[in-house]
């Protein structure tokens, strides 16, 4: 079931469009990542599903009701069951992390709000004010709070954006473990590929406003929709190509065509990211012109005729020097016909 559903919804500020069109669900249990760069809408999503905006055009559902239509809010925000935990927290200082759950869900027990402390790893700190706790223990605090009203969504603006990789870390592992625990649906915006690769069941990039695609990460990163999702989601070149019978035909070489649905075409884009290229005994020469250590491999840069590539390497290259490098395979965009 579609605990919150987003139906062709636009959104405008005076003249200025901020979505049009956008059209989602999020489901029982389901961690869904909104992910596009700033000034994309992400956030405007998340305000226009907690009520506290109403849509220009379009319908928002929670559990298949109505909740936003065109102008109109159906229902208001303290009867959504939506929890939403923004970027900069918004934790009341003068409340100690059980008078801030308290607050919130004062219909639990004091052994329910110790048992919602010790999901998040706040465990002996109930006492404890949020100028006195680390950023990570203000981050599970904030989680904590947010689970405490028994929200049917939690929607999450960015939340991990001002910690350190190590925290981002521990904090997803912790994410993923509360969406279990309490099932949970989650409306997780960012624009950071880590976290949305790491966290999401799915994900929906967004554009300007417009869902450009929608499905599981490895969907999203190996069969892009457009060449503006393969870029943003990961490094990748587009190359033309041609279509001829079960293979597709590219300036750094050949491979076969992974797709069946390009019907009649000849001419197509294709994605190719680094790992689809590999360096060693290729006909194409390419002149190396930066090298990156990654731990275990090194990203490159090269160039050859047909333009710049990017390609993994086991052994160190060095600038300046030329490599043979081939396609071994790559994802064709959706074909131009004659």
């Amino acid at each position: 079931m579609a605990v919150l559903g987003f139906d062709g919804v636009g959104f405008s500020y005076a003249e200025a469009a901020v979505l049009a069109g956008v059209s989602f669900e999020a489901q029982l249990g389901e961690l869904l990542v909104i992910l596009g760069p700033s000034g994309s809408g992400k956030s405007t999503v998340l305000r226009l599903a907690a009520g506290l905006d109403a849509p220009n055009a379009g319908t928002i559902y929670l559990n298949e009701r109505p909740a936003s239509t065109a102008g109109r809010i159906l229902m208001e925000p303290a009867d959504r069951r939506i929890s939403l935990v923004f970027q900069e927290l918004a934790l009341w200082p003068h409340l100690s992390a059980d008078q801030q759950l308290h607050f919130t869900g004062p219909a639990l027990h004091a052994a329910d709000r110790q048992r919602l402390l010790r999901d998040v790893g706040l465990e002996g700190l109930e006492t404890r004010l949020p100028a006195h706790m680390s950023g990570g223990e203000r981050q599970r605090l904030a989680l904590a709070r947010a689970l405490a009203a028994g929200p049917r969504a939690l929607l999450l603006d960015e939340p991990f954006a001002n910690l350190d990789p190590g925290l981002r870390l521990e904090l997803r592992r912790l994410l993923r473990d509360l969406k279990r625990r309490h099932r949970v649906s989650i409306v997780y915006v960012t624009h950071d590929l880590e976290d949305a690769f790491d966290l999401a069941d799915r994900i929906a990039v967004l554009k300007e406003g417009r869902i450009e695609q929608t499905g599981p990460p490895e969907e999203i990163y190996r069969r892009p929709a457009n060449a503006f999702v393969a870029t943003f989601v990961g490094k990748a070149i587009i190359v033309s190509a041609k279509v001829e019978g079960s293979e597709i035909h590219t300036p750094l070489g050949n491979f076969s065509n992974p797709r069946s649905d390009l019907g009649g075409a000849s001419e197509v884009e294709v994605v190719l990211r680094p790992e689809d290229i590999e360096v060693g005994e290729g006909d194409v020469q390419a002149r190396v012109e930066e090298v990156v250590f990654g731990g275990d491999r090194y990203l490159v840069r090269a160039s050859t005729e047909s333009g710049p590539i990017w390609t993994y390497a086991s052994d160190p290259r060095v600038p300046g020097e030329t490599v043979g490098v081939r396609v071994r395979h790559g994802w064709p965009l959706q074909a131009s016909r004659e």
